[in-house]
């Protein structure tokens, strides 16, 4: 009302002028910069419905999801890597320890400990030679059971998993298998090198086993690192559906946007109109 006063009385020509002015000044949108704003907006909602269509074919649609044949493609090749250990295990580790240990284990080890008694005595002795009777006997016999076995593994023993109890053919030579056949008829320089060659053999003898316990320790860590199988998949429901909602809110937005009535003013008339 006060304002409809003041634009019909008579005094105060210019107000009306003004009035219209400085409406025209605090409304008036230009049409190409209104026009760009709604191309914007109209690229806007299409892209928020391709990335609406990514969410809902790529990432929850469980028969075209992206993820899920990601998780389907790590879970095949790790069950693949755990099954390629377990036959590794029972088609050849297994077999090759079992016959070790059936067959073999036990003359190694009277070996082994054979060979450590001889080398204490002769350390122990005054001068090491084997006119010490300790040595002379512990010598006989470690070289006993060292010709025994040699001959036994080497010539005699067959099966499907033997293995050699030695790899390095120049370290593990057969200087000390020969010294042992002419024992006690030996040289000095063959007394003073069966010590050296015995410590030698006492590493090649263990070598294979060593080598089953690495592999048997290695098996056991893949099977530790495998033991999850199968590969449970995570859940992303709720990350996925807070950018569903966030895309559909989103469009909200900008169809509010783009149905909002703009008003035109101009200075000389006043015109209304909605852009859709």
């Amino acid at each position: 009302m006060f304002i409809d006063t003041l634009l019909t009385r008579s005094f105060g020509p210019d107000i009306r002028r003004r009035y219209l002015a400085a409406i025209d000044v605090h409304s008036r949108v230009e049409t190409d910069s209104m026009m760009k704003m709604m191309r914007q907006m109209s690229s806007l909602v299409r892209t928020q419905q391709t990335l609406s269509n990514v969410v809902d074919v790529d990432l929850l649609n469980s028969t075209t999801s992206i993820s899920g044949d990601i998780y389907n493609a790590i879970r095949n090749i790790v069950q693949r890597t755990h099954d390629s250990v377990e036959q590794f295990r029972t088609r050849l580790l297994q077999p090759f320890t079992n016959t070790y240990e059936k067959k073999v284990d036990f003359f190694v080890r009277r070996i082994v400990d054979q060979a450590n008694a001889f080398l204490a005595y002769q350390a122990s002795s005054d001068n090491g030679t084997f006119t010490n009777i300790d040595v002379n006997s512990s010598a006989m016999i470690f070289c006993q059971y060292y010709g025994n076995f040699w001959t036994w593994f080497k010539d005699d023993y067959r099966d499907q998993f033997k293995a050699s109890t030695f790899f390095d053919q120049k370290m593990c030579s057969r200087w000390l298998i020969d010294m042992c056949e002419k024992f006690p008829r030996y040289t000095e320089y063959e007394e003073k090198k069966m010590p050296e060659e015995t410590k030698v053999w006492l590493k090649c003898m263990t070598e294979f086993r060593r080598f089953l316990d690495d592999a048997d320790a290695w098996v056991k860590a893949q099977a530790t690192l495998n033991s999850s199988l199968p590969l449970p998949t995570t859940s992303d429901d709720d990350a996925l559906a807070k950018m569903r909602n966030n895309t559909k809110h989103l469009m909200r937005t900008t169809d509010n946007f783009r149905l909002h009535h703009v008003t035109k003013v101009w200075a000389n008339a006043i015109d209304f109109f909605s852009v859709c």
